[in-house]
């Protein structure tokens, strides 16, 4: 049993960095031109106000998945991880070890819901990489690498890739 369990983890984990842009271990040559972080796109925003307004996104997602689609989080919000990429850097954030699956008649929530909390910070287009009954996963993307990732399955993770902050 445990076994399977570490495999729907890995085909998660597998889903999400396969396509993100920014592959966290890998090398900048994995990096698209076009997402490396340009000082121009977040000209007000520093890394540090970028990471506390992921984790403030990331606690609203907790407590409204819990309050309108009835998934309960085993976990807090680890603390995130922080990654290279070209000109700057970029946190990585898990939510993670939800009790059950996301029931199919609110996955719409779910979703819907997780727009609404990143879009303000950029991460605006849906991309659904798998829709079949009790079994669905989107990311929610924006420019520079900024991904969110979601599975309705049982194990499935919550995580969150941020955009590409240049160093100043």
């Amino acid at each position: 049993m445990r076994s399977v369990s570490l495999a729907a983890v890995a085909a998660t984990l597998f889903l999400v960095t396969g396509s993100c842009a920014i592959i966290p271990g890998g090398s900048l040559s994995d990096v698209p031109r076009d997402s490396a972080g340009d000082s121009a796109v977040f000209d007000e925003v520093t890394y540090e106000e970028m990471d506390q307004r992921i984790l403030e996104a990331l606690e609203r997602v907790r407590e409204r998945l819990a309050r309108e689609v009835g998934s309960q989080w085993s976990s807090g919000i680890p603390k995130p991880k922080t990654g290279v990429c070209p000109g700057g850097m970029f946190g990585r954030y898990r939510l993670g070890d939800f009790t059950g699956p996301i029931p199919d008649d609110r996955w719409e929530t779910a979703q819907q819901l997780l727009m609404e909390e990143f879009a303000p910070l950029g991460a605006t287009e849906l991309i659904v990489l798998r829709d079949e009954p009790g079994r669905h996963v989107i990311d929610i993307v924006g420019e520079y690498g900024f991904m969110v990732s979601l599975g309705s399955a049982e194990l499935a993770d919550l995580i969150v890739f941020g955009p590409c902050i240049a160093e100043r």
